[in-house]
């Protein structure tokens, strides 16, 4: 360590603290037991639903992709293994103010609302109960929260100074340093970390006592560290501002909680390369995309907070609001049974619960959920493949090999081009080309964007509504045609129905 950040640190009090932060804001109802993480199968005439996830068959052996953490594991590009959350139960993680030589102390009343508050203490939601709702009861977050601030080991000015892996490799030395002060100066909170991550590393959420790129006067990019960011090696790790809370009188937890996504092991869902949002595949209508509302069917099947209803014949399906009920339909001709293959799925959307608060007026038409129901449709190409570190080498079949150091991941992303991870569909355009600036709503209306007028498009699938004939044509599956269509014949505030029907 320099001379100099020595003395940064010099000008940091650090009590000695035998115990975190234990706050009195706690949801009634998570004294109770948490929903039961499993599914029963079901067969129905026409549909069915399993119960667990299968395993990907490959030439020499299965790979199991029944958890995030599992799939994530059969990927170590370069040597370093990804780690994430479980995604059901009681998980207890690690929150750490990171201060510097002007910080006196953390407003831990604020903080702890953020994270572990109820509804009414935030602005939205609180982390915690936020996945409680998007998990249907599943997962239970439990932050042990430092109540002094960790001195960071840099400058504020060093780290604006810090992007790309110069800023992974820096959080990766702030979380070694973080990780041994937190054993010393909170060990009782360490040790049940350790207990229950075993071998694992200690997972961490970091929020940095300076105000980001973007607020006034701070002059730094968002590829710098005075940003949001995360990374899942070597552990799972979020860094955000304190500053992130907002100016209003109760914190909003909005960037906390879709960072958390990504300890979870989700992925971003917006064009991380071009940062102009011309490219958007899912029309910035997503917790992963635009920070804004639940999460949506797929990355619920990821996290096993569902199962599908997969259609094989004619039927009618009806299904609950996808908040906390995460109930689904999925359309493919030869489905895999596992949340990694290429197909349709379909979910009904609420304005209210997780997406209420951002379907409300007071949110401008950019980044704003529709404020009345309907059925959105999405297309998943979410194949994984066979990596040589971070170059892909073919798509995995059952008859491939995953040679000594490569591993599997998804084959897409939704930077780039089509077909992407997942896409909303436009049910205005009837097509699956992507359309420039892509922002989904209820309906038609005109708004102002960085000086241009945009145009938001009637995404969601209402009565009557449906895919027949040559709708959507140029869906693209790599397996042919989908084989059925379907339209919507009955819509509610809290069930919709769905008639299937095979093309003959």
């Amino acid at each position: 360590m320099t001379a100099k950040k020595q003395s940064a640190l010099a000008l940091l009090l650090l009590p000695f603290l035998s115990s975190c932060f234990r706050s009195e804001l706690t949801y009634e109802k998570f004294s109770a037991e948490l929903t039961d993480p499993s599914f029963a199968s079901f067969q129905g005439d026409g549909y069915y639903r399993i119960a667990e996830w299968k395993s990907l068959k490959g030439k020499e052996k299965d790979y199991s992709v029944a958890t995030r953490q599992e799939t994530m594991s059969h990927f170590a590009p370069y040597g370093e293994k990804s780690y994430c959350l479980p995604s059901v139960g009681e998980v207890p993680l690690a929150l750490i103010p990171v201060g510097f030589a002007t910080s006196t102390a953390p407003d831990l009343t604020r903080i702890a609302a953020a994270f572990m508050g109820e509804e009414e203490d935030t602005v939205y939601q609180s982390v915690r109960s936020y996945y409680w709702y998007c998990s249907g009861g599943r997962l239970l977050l439990d932050f042990e929260i430092a109540d002094s601030f960790f001195p960071c080991p840099y400058t504020v000015e060093e780290l604006a100074e810090r992007a790309g892996s110069g800023a992974k490799s820096t959080l990766t030395a702030i979380y070694n340093e973080a990780m041994e002060w937190f054993e010393e100066n909170y060990n009782s909170a360490y040790i049940r970390l350790k207990d229950f991550y075993k071998e694992s590393p200690i997972p961490a959420y970091f929020l940095y006592d300076s105000p980001y790129a973007g607020m006034a006067g701070v002059n730094a990019s968002t590829n710098s560290m005075l940003w949001a960011f995360s990374i899942n090696s070597p552990a799972p790790i979020s860094w955000s501002s304190i500053y992130m809370t907002g100016d209003d009188i109760l914190p909003d937890a909005h960037t906390f909680i879709h960072e958390t996504g990504h300890l979870l092991g989700l992925e971003d869902y917006y064009d991380t390369v071009d940062g102009s949002l011309r490219r958007s595949p899912l029309g910035r209508m997503d917790m992963m995309d635009c920070s804004v509302g639940d999460q949506n069917a797929f990355s619920k099947l990821l996290l096993n907070w569902s199962r599908p209803f997969v259609v094989t014949g004619d039927c009618e399906i009806t299904i609950r609001q996808s908040t906390f009920n995460n109930e689904c339909i999925l359309l493919a001709p030869d489905w895999n049974m596992t949340p990694y293959d290429e197909y349709i799925l379909l979910e009904l959307y609420t304005p209210g619960l997780l997406n209420g608060k951002d379907a409300s007026s007071h949110r401008g038409l950019s980044s704003r959920l529709p404020e009345k129901p309907g059925i959105k449709v999405y297309r998943v190409n979410s194949e994984l493949g066979v990596y040589d570190n971070t170059r892909l080498i073919e798509p995995f079949r059952e008859d491939s090999v995953v040679g000594e150091g490569q591993g599997l991941n998804y084959c897409h992303d939704n930077a780039l081009t089509a077909p992407y991870l997942i896409q909303l569909l436009d049910k205005g355009s009837g097509s699956a080309a992507l359309a420039d600036y892509y922002v989904a709503s209820d309906s038609v209306k005109t708004f102002s964007e960085n000086g241009a007028t945009r145009t938001t498009s009637e995404a969601l699938f209402y009565e009557g509504d449906g895919i027949k004939g040559d709708d959507f044509a140029d869906l693209g599956f790599g397996f042919g045609d989908l084989g059925f269509e379907f339209e919507v014949t009955y819509l509610s505030g809290s069930e919709a129905t769905v008639r299937f029907t095979q093309k003959r």
